[in-house]
């Protein structure tokens, strides 16, 4: 596939200006899914959860059945959303365990859909989940073209639809969620933005990227709706009741752009980020992948399918479904077309503005779709007209597979030994597409290098590079944060923290820690000197036990019964004694435990969660240690991250 750079001044730029009226270019809404699967929706054959406004919008407009994520993960699907670039060429190529704040960012300089939209006059918003960079670094969406940021930076916080604070730009907006209240659910927050938005930018043109974390789990709702009393297994209601929900508030902004007399002037957009995540059971109780096999992170139809449909009244002929093989790599040439705006830089994608106008015949084609993913396993595989190519595992050489989808969408049916010569193009076109990239290789065990990656892009606010530390010292420059492999730390004398009376403070210097399960090391006088000294946040990716065997390889990631402790002393003095004092995690992964003076606090399941306990009944004046105990362990049919321990932040949070 040629990179093109695109200067893009064409007839349907023309006819657009007069489809939309004087006023000028149309609004552009995308909405993206998070996880949700090719048959989840109703107008792609669902019949358990209830889409209803979904479903109008693809009966009124325009509806894909051959258009493909960016990826069969998270952060390259978006990466590519966002640059225009297929998985071969892209800056992400998968998500990125181990790098603080979330995810490698975005390089400064990075040609975006949003840097595009902006210099053709439009007010841009990213609104719910961004993931390609974090407050302090290059990928902050405010310097990737955004104007406006609400939602989550770090992809691994957004499991959690009650966190204990958001990001406005760069402002964190704390929530109602903390102390075991669960008050304000992300979901609704972010639907009350983008109307928002809406409503302060009617009269100059917008481009708002909704991007929902609606079906990803946790599986947590304010409330069950119509599925309450179905005799289905508790999460599934909640499955159907999430999907439902965003459904329903898709509908709220289509309703606010026709009171607002909007509608004729805003092409909207609605797509998943990759396959269906299939937890719980829900791939086969609810079908989600539809008649396709695969799901999230499989280079199969079901995990890189997108339910994309197209809503423009007037625009978009309604009632329409085609059959064009496109990709999330394409969004950046349409909205250049649709904007008459050039494209800085180059794009793997093609112009879909023929087809979403109602006119396939001046429709441009792929020669071919290109996909790599390294989670797990480095695999590809290639859509080349009616056939799909598959490689597994490129660690095993190209051993091809072949399908015909023209006759076999579930992709049961491998034709490689019989079309010799297809699998030769397809070879072809595998080893073309692919660019090699400096953090993930098919040779990297594991096949992320998260030193290389935080060397290179660096992770202070200041965006330096990181320097190494010195032979007696984990202490880092003021403004940094720590993030090195174990063998880098030395051991260093163990730094006591002072509580402040009255202050809020952070805790992440210099706590002890051991791979291993040694006995009653919860307890206060517990001897811990052995230990490392470390600063947070910090994972366990450089040494622990990565999964080689066959078993658990499939999965990618540790062996299951690694367990990690984390032990700090902090000092009350008398003076404080009459605050209440609270313990914040802003991120631990996976199972976790936490004690304070050997009493046990709360045990929190799997995920990047955050959290929070009180201290005050068990603390004394004078030392105090807390200890919180981390294990690998999880569900034999869940997905394996890189990654084991405390990734975020720890605060003490002093209150009347």
């Amino acid at each position: 596939m040629s990179k093109t750079t695109n200067r893009i001044v064409s007839l349907a730029v023309l006819l657009t200006s007069f489809l939309v009226g004087a006023g000028g270019n149309p609004n552009v809404i995308y909405i993206l899914a998070d996880d949700l699967g090719y048959g989840e929706v109703g107008y792609n054959g669902q019949e358990k959860i209830q889409t209803p406004e979904l479903d109008a919008m693809a009966a009124q407009g325009m509806r894909f059945t051959h258009h493909y994520c960016g990826n069969s993960v998270c952060a390259p699907s978006r990466a590519s959303l966002m640059t225009g670039k297929h998985p071969g060429h892209v800056y992400i190529r998968a998500n990125s365990p181990g790098y603080p704040g979330g995810q490698t960012p975005l390089p400064a300089g990075t040609e975006t859909v949003g840097h595009l939209m902006q210099r053709a006059g439009y007010k841009t918003a990213i609104i719910g989940k961004w993931g390609l960079g974090s407050t302090w670094d290059s990928g902050h969406p405010n310097k990737q073209g955004f104007d406006y940021f609400f939602g989550y930076t770090d992809q691994r916080l957004a499991h959690n639809y009650y966190p204990e604070y958001l990001w406005r730009n760069s402002e964190k907006v704390m929530l109602d969620n903390r102390n075991g209240k669960n008050k304000d659910y992300s979901h609704d927050l972010m639907t009350v933005e983008a109307l928002k938005f809406i409503d302060d930018n009617q009269a100059k043109p917008f481009f708002l990227y909704l991007a929902y974390t609606i079906p990803h789990t946790r599986y947590q709702v304010p409330d069950l709706a119509q599925y309450k009393n179905k005799n289905w297994p508790k999460n599934m209601k909640i499955h159907a009741a999430m999907t439902s929900r965003m459904d329903r508030d898709i509908g709220t902004i289509k309703r606010r752009l026709e009171e607002l007399g909007l509608a004729n002037d805003t092409l909207i957009m609605f797509n998943s980020d990759n396959g269906a995540h299939g937890e719980g059971g829900s791939l086969q109780f609810f079908k989600t992948s539809g008649p396709l096999t695969g799901k999230k992170r499989s280079m199969n139809e079901g995990g890189v399918r997108s339910p994309m449909i197209a809503y423009w009244p007037g625009n978009v002929p309604a009632g329409t479904v085609s059959g064009h093989l496109s990709s999330f790599w394409d969004l950046m040439p349409t909205l250049s077309e649709l904007t008459g705006e050039s494209i800085q830089g180059q794009t793997d994608g093609i112009s879909m503005l023929p087809t979403l106008l109602g006119k396939p015949d001046q429709q441009k084609e792929h020669r071919y779709l290109y996909w790599e993913l390294y989670e797990g396993k480095p695999n590809q595989a290639v859509r080349l007209g009616k056939w799909k190519g598959i490689v597994r595992d490129r660690r095993k050489g190209m051993k091809i597979e072949l399908y015909d989808m023209s006759k076999d969408e579930g992709e049961k049916k491998n034709l490689a030994g019989s079309y010799p010569e297809v699998v030769d193009k397809i070879r072809n076109a595998l080893e073309e597409a692919h660019d090699p990239n400096p953090f993930w290789d098919k040779s990297n065990s594991p096949l992320y290098d998260a030193k290389a990656a935080c060397d290179v892009n660096g992770v202070a606010p200041q965006f330096k590079k990181r320097k190494k530390h010195s032979a007696n010292t984990s202490q880092s420059k003021k403004g940094e944060l720590s993030h090195v492999p174990l063998s880098n730390l030395a051991s260093v004398a163990s730094i006591t923290t002072v509580v402040e009376p009255g202050k809020s403070m952070n805790i992440d210097k210099s706590w002890s820690f051991t791979l291993g399960d040694p006995a009653n090391a919860s307890a206060f006088e517990f001897d811990d000197s052995s230990w490392r000294r470390l600063d947070l946040p910090h994972d366990w990716a450089f040494e622990a036990d990565y999964a080689k065997d066959a078993a658990q390889g499939d999965k990618g990631g540790y062996k299951p019964g690694g367990i990690g402790w984390y032990r700090k002393e902090i000092v009350i003095p008398k003076e404080a004694m009459d605050k209440k004092l609270r313990v914040e995690f802003d991120a631990v992964y996976m199972n976790s435990e936490v004690w304070v003076n050997g009493k046990h606090l709360g045990k929190r399941p799997y995920g990047y969660i955050s959290f929070a306990y009180d201290l005050t009944p068990h603390l004394k004046p004078g030392k105090n240690v807390i200890a919180v105990r981390v294990d690998s362990s999880r569900e034999p049919s869940a997905r394996w991250y890189h990654g084991c321990g405390i990734y975020g932040h720890v605060n003490l949070v002093s209150t009347d």
